[in-house]
């Protein structure tokens, strides 16, 4: 689990760019649905290596190497997401992250946010590197994508990438109880 916490100074520049006064400043009650777009787009945007680099330990030593792997050149969080090709352990790692920014009570990034980066990431490696890095069934990730589908605040581009992960998981739901890449299950992941 990460120990670094951001900053209050952090925290209250990102409440200033959606003009929230101190009793609204990052609570979930306080993104407005038009907000979580402008923000899901400034996270997608965001320097990949910036965000987990919080992860600490072994992680932040690998980040360089991977962003810049093969000519990848992997700055954002959009890059790797829509890259047609995009390394797993650093969509294991934006896992991770999402996760502990969705379930971290000061994490700067709102729970919807995070939560769309999490499905995204595990979708992404599962559907084009034929990995699973995470615990959920089939049934279970296509109800959270679907759940994404339904936020207004989604732009095209990654509505697209939703809606066609979905589209590749329930076609193979018949094999093996709906978890059809069962034989790339990492079981530690979740």
């Amino acid at each position: 689990m990460p120990t670094d916490i951001p900053h209050e100074q952090e925290k209250t520049s990102w409440a200033s760019l959606f003009d929230l006064d101190d009793a609204e400043r990052l609570t979930d009650r306080a993104w407005r649905e038009q907000d979580l777009g402008a923000v899901m787009r400034h996270q997608l945007a965001s320097p990949v290596q910036f965000d987990l680099q919080a992860l600490g330990g072994p992680t932040a030593g690998r980040l360089q190497t991977l962003c810049a792997a093969d000519g990848l050149l992997v700055r954002s969080f959009n890059d790797l997401l829509f890259h047609p090709h995009p390394p797993v352990e650093l969509l294991e790692m934006t896992k991770r992250f999402a996760k502990a920014s969705h379930g971290h009570p000061d994490a700067i990034v709102p729970k919807d946010v995070a939560l769309l980066l999490y499905y995204s990431s595990i979708l992404v490696a599962l559907t084009r590197c034929d990995k699973r890095i995470t615990g959920l069934t089939d049934h279970e990730l296509a109800e959270g994508v679907r759940w994404a589908l339904g936020r207004s605040w989604i732009d095209d581009p990654m509505r697209q990438l939703l809606a066609n992960g979905l589209e590749n998981i329930t076609a193979g739901a018949g094999n093996a109880g709906g978890n059809s890449s069962s034989t790339h299950r990492d079981q530690s992941a979740s």
